[in-house]
């Protein structure tokens, strides 16, 4: 799933991967006024500089023309390969297409819709962009390379080493830095496009992809596909300034022409999310603490357990206490954007081995959260083992901004089930993983050796079934 915005801002081009389309995104409503068919697989899409016509790569090795106007395919061109990614030159002259599979770039003359040079690059090439100017095209290859191209000559005039897997690139509109996110090394180079030298290495998020960069050339956006962010770093320090949650496997990233919004492709979860760029809101509010006195309030908790810290508590709720702490806000969904996290050490000390203790860990199930958590997708829950520390913890994470407030009475059912769900099993968790629980006693209470009665909920409106480690089923809610 890729995403290309017209010169005028009016219109976003997503490919479709699954169903051979491309839908057609009115950025005025942000609702699609079109879908196209096109060929198989659609991959990458790329739009003229007069915004006239989308050359849309396919993996039945052709590229599909659109007439934009109409909003139709006006020709199929054929390529020696499966078509990746697409840029075309700032004269609107030429396109220069990714063939990953033959380590080469096909030229398309956009007047006669034909291939009319082919260059060899580096292995496995992912992505080619073009210098404002129009001198040069950067391709990043897999081979922790980027070749860059003399389009004058269509011949390779470089090659720089970057980071591992080099990805995806993007150059700033002043064409003096391109920007190279390395998949394996969850990083991004910057390189100097006078010296052709990696000026700097920034780390961003878990396995970034796609990287755009805003008009005025202040800040570049990049997705990170294995944790679910954006990466906003800032042009000018070359240092990450925002990180922004957004859906499920992000890939495609554009931002619109006025700089104002950028669009956010999400596979796994079928969306587009839209980010405001804006470097504040008008009369913006910060709901951590308001978060926080709300989840006090509900959890009906005694002073006598508590311990009130800066934008978060941790709660005696049994002998394991439970830390519940929220960041400080970030834009997001064109809002300030909060992430609470509710975290219980459950295990210390594992001593079996990390593989083992890691399989265990994946292979916990809770059904209980996991269908409360149906209802909405601001909230995820999890198990996590850390190798450094050996430790085992049971987290509940949510993500709130003045628009789901009313997400917050599930998220803390959601926390109370999962906390409830950890003190159970500490005992017997620790016993298959040879570690230990980590009883830890109040500052001032001391240990708690009973459960606070508000836990005990879940046997009054989650029926156990059997006494295995997880003791509920995919089946066990009644009424």
């Amino acid at each position: 799933m890729r995403t290309t915005i017209t010169p005028d801002g009016t219109k976003a081009y997503v490919t479709n991967d699954w169903n051979a389309t491309v839908s057609v995104i009115n950025t005025a409503t942000n609702t699609v006024s079109a879908t196209i068919p096109v060929g198989r697989d659609p991959f990458a899409v790329a739009i003229t500089p007069d915004g006239t016509k989308a050359y849309v790569t396919n993996a039945s090795e052709t590229v599909s023309v659109i007439d934009t106007a109409t909003n139709t395919v006006i020709a199929a061109i054929t390529l020696g390969g499966w078509g990746g990614e697409v840029v075309i030159t700032p004269d609107g002259t030429k396109a220069y297409v990714i063939i990953s599979d033959d380590a080469t770039v096909s030229v398309i003359n956009t007047a006669t819709n034909t291939v009319s040079a082919t260059i060899t690059v580096g292995g496995s090439p992912g992505e080619v962009v073009i210098t404002p100017d129009g001198t040069k095209a950067y391709v990043t290859n897999f081979d922790t390379t980027v070749s860059v191209i003399d389009t004058a000559t269509d011949t390779v005039s470089a090659t720089i080493n970057v980071g591992n897997n080099s990805y995806r690139v993007a150059v700033t509109p002043d064409g003096t830095k391109a920007y190279v996110t390395n998949f394996n090394d969850d990083t991004v180079s910057v390189i100097d496009t006078a010296t052709g030298v990696v000026s700097a290495t920034i780390p961003v998020g878990d396995s970034p992809g796609e990287v755009a960069i805003t008009p005025d050339g202040t800040k570049a956006y990049v997705t990170n596909y294995s944790d679910a962010t954006v990466s906003v770093i800032d042009t000018a320090t070359d240092t990450v300034s925002a990180t922004i949650p957004v859906g499920k496997d992000p890939q495609g990233v554009a931002v619109t022409p006025d700089g104002t919004k950028a669009y956010v492709a999400n596979l796994a979860d079928d969306t587009v999310s839209v980010i405001n760029t804006a470097a504040a809101l008008a009369d913006p509010v910060d709901l951590g603490p308001t978060i926080i006195d709300d989840l006090v309030a509900k959890f009906m908790i005694d002073d006598e357990w508590i311990v009130i810290g800066n934008r978060g508590f941790d709660w005696w709720g049994g002998p394991l206490p439970l830390a519940i702490q929220t960041s400080e806000p970030t834009l997001a969904w064109g809002d300030l954007t909060v992430r609470v996290a509710a975290t219980c050490t459950v295990v210390e000390d594992v001593r079996i081995d990390e593989d083992d203790a890691i399989n265990l860990i994946s292979s916990l199930t809770f059904a209980t959260s996991g269908q409360l958590m149906g209802v909405s997708t601001a909230v995820s829950i999890g198990w996590a083992y850390d190798p450094a520390t050996r430790s085992v913890t049971a987290t509940t994470v949510g993500y709130f901004h003045e628009g789901n407030l009313g997400v917050l009475i599930t998220y803390s059912a959601a926390v109370l089930l999962r906390y409830d769900e950890a003190l159970r099993m500490a005992f017997e968790l620790a016993k298959q993983l040879q570690g230990t629980v980590p009883q830890r006693p109040h500052p001032s209470s001391g240990l708690r050796s009973d459960t606070d009665e508000l836990l005990g909920f879940t046997d009054e409106v989650i029926r156990p079934a059997g006494t295995d480690l997880n003791r509920y089923g995919l089946n066990d809610f009644e009424a």
